[in-house]
């Protein structure tokens, strides 16, 4: 490990020491926690989940890539989109539902309830790649490279799922599956309000779905374009690789 690595080990310590007791805290108090590796659909379904609550716990505005963070906050303390910028704190009937990518921790998520969200690994894979290669530019390779490398590749999506299959054997738990979502939204969003204890309100779900589906496809901000542009791109420049991968993944 060179010295920029041990400064950054350093750093990522101190951060986890200096932020543990309040995540700790947060986690106690949580209804449930959302988790996914990343590149899951975990943007959509958080949209999706902010619309139907923004209108049944009566906040009085219509989310935004913005201020979905207010009703389904990460697991964090980042003050705009972690746990500090929750709205429901005098509303019963606001879950607190934490969303989080991190591994599996027993001292962090205690015991509380988890809806885990999983995707194809292939296509995981394939907008991993893009998503470091193209836009954070964090990586240089090809995708047989990509799929080798310790911090993103498969070995990275088997370690976070293998942790976090030994963590859901031991609390409640309700799995997702991003490509059911897709095909039948509203059973999918159903199923989650039961397992959070909330009786589905079919009316605000139809809304709730119908407003994600315009935003999402319909391009109603720049943030949702750009994400729109982006699955366009993975999906026509992706097939040959996503085929490259399907022998390791299934």
């Amino acid at each position: 490990m060179n010295m920029m690595s041990l400064k950054g080990f350093a750093r990522a310590m101190r951060r986890r020491l200096r932020d543990e007791p309040h995540l700790r805290l947060a986690a106690a108090r949580a209804d449930a926690f959302l988790v996914s590796y990343p590149k899951s659909g975990r943007t959509w379904l958080r949209y999706l989940l902010s619309c139907y609550f923004a209108e049944s716990a009566g906040l009085g505005f219509e989310p935004d890539l913005t201020s979905t963070f207010s009703i389904l906050p990460n697991f964090d303390r980042d003050p705009v989109r972690g746990i500090d910028a929750f709205v429901g704190r005098d509303k019963a009937d606001l879950p607190l539902i934490l969303v989080s990518h991190l591994p599996y921790r027993d001292r962090l998520f205690l015991d509380r309830p988890a809806l885990f969200l999983v995707r194809d690994p292939r296509d995981v894979i394939v907008s991993a790649f893009f998503h470091a290669t193209r836009h954070k530019k964090s990586f240089a390779g090809d995708m047989a490279a990509f799929l080798d490398e310790p911090k993103y590749g498969l070995a990275a999506l088997t370690r976070y799922l293998n942790g976090w299959a030994e963590g859901l054997a031991g609390r409640p738990h309700h799995l997702i599956s991003y490509e059911h979502m897709l095909a039948e939204p509203g059973i999918t969003v159903a199923g989650i309000l039961c397992f959070l204890g909330v009786q589905p309100q079919p009316d605000i779900l139809v809304r709730a779905i119908a407003a994600a589906q315009f935003d999402r496809m319909q391009n109603g901000t720049a943030a949702f374009r750009v994400m729109t542009m982006t699955a366009m791109t993975i999906r026509a420049c992706g097939c040959a690789a996503a085929g490259r991968v399907a022998s390791l993944t299934g």
